[in-house]
């Protein structure tokens, strides 16, 4: 009898996750940045210096085609040799629709430290009640909606770990 419970259980469950949209399955999509350049509509701008005994990144994304969207968080995960140190939130500074990070890091998380990007997709405002942010891209105010892409950034990639 309990084999037929749980049958007859786990078919409902079964059934619904087989007609489940393949939509609804990948809200995030994650892509790498490995250079300057374009990636995925964004022109990104990566500027490395020494300041004092810091490395210095400045991240800058600009539109090149897409808007960048209005609703970004920039988060640096800090990994010294194999130690998780830290997740610190960046914040970004807006300028004419060009977004720029800029934090410092010690020379000896470069080699396994990472910085990601998170945007949020976005749509044209509703008129009723918006359950999520809304901002304006030049004339247009828009509303966040779920999902988005995740820009990963490997230090590594652009500054010499070795460098003092």
């Amino acid at each position: 009898m309990k084999k037929i419970t749980f049958g007859l259980l786990a078919l409902p469950i079964w059934g619904f996750m087989m007609f489940t949209p393949r939509q609804a399955q990948a809200l995030w999509v994650k892509m790498e940045v490995t250079a300057n350049g374009e990636v995925n509509g964004q022109q990104f701008t990566i500027i490395t210096k020494d300041v004092e005994q810091f490395k210095q990144l400045e991240i800058t994304i600009a539109p090149k085609p897409k808007d960048v969207s209005p609703f970004l968080t920039g988060e640096l995960s800090l990994i010294a040799g194999d130690k998780w140190v830290a997740s610190v939130p960046v914040s970004e500074k807006w300028e004419k629709g060009v977004v720029t990070y800029t934090f410092k890091v010690t020379p000896d998380t470069i080699a396994q430290s990472l910085f990601e990007i998170h945007s949020s997709m976005y749509a044209p405002a509703s008129k009723g009640r918006n359950i999520f942010g809304t901002a304006m891209i030049g004339k247009r105010k828009v509303q966040e909606i779920m999902g988005g892409v995740i820009y990963a950034l490997k230090l590594k990639d652009f500054v010499n770990a070795k460098a003092k």
